[in-house]
């Protein structure tokens, strides 16, 4: 019995610590508060400007999908695996990779990337970037 209060106060407090993210009216909501603006890039498909709430660009972000086969399951049967590769605004520099744009959000703001004024903090994007890394790149590199 206390093993099992004590895993529901473990997940309780999961839950209470998590930033809820939402996308609303191209705005992305980080616990309610406007974070930061999320515009879909309609020139290509999937990617997305992402914005102060002044409107200056500050990253680019580019789904990428392939089908690998050593990702095949019956939830998955085309080993479909889809990711987003995080740039800087002008293209020049690929940060790292994410699992999609909500999670994007989630480390922009634990990782304190953004200060107050929306300026970038460039010495935590750079440590960021070295611990997420480019992990989807590399195994799709593997299987071709």
């Amino acid at each position: 019995m206390k093993k099992i209060l004590l895993g529901a106060l473990l997940i309780v407090s999961c839950f209470a610590f998590g930033q809820k993210i939402k996308i609303k009216d191209n705005i992305a909501l980080v616990d309610g508060k406007n974070y930061v603006k999320v515009i879909e890039d309609n020139s290509v498909k999937h990617g997305f400007d992402i914005e102060t709430l002044n409107g200056e660009k500050i990253f680019y972000l580019k789904h990428v999908r392939y089908e690998d086969a050593r990702e095949r399951k019956a939830s998955n049967p085309q080993g479909t695996v889809i990711y987003v590769e995080v740039f800087s605004s002008d293209l020049n520099t690929k940060y790292f990779e994410t699992f999609n744009v909500k999670e994007f959000i989630k480390i922009l703001f634990n990782a304190n990337i953004l200060d107050k004024d929306s300026n970038i903090n460039t010495a935590e994007l750079e440590t960021i970037s070295k611990k997420i890394g480019s992990e989807y790149s590399k195994r799709r590199g593997s299987i071709y």
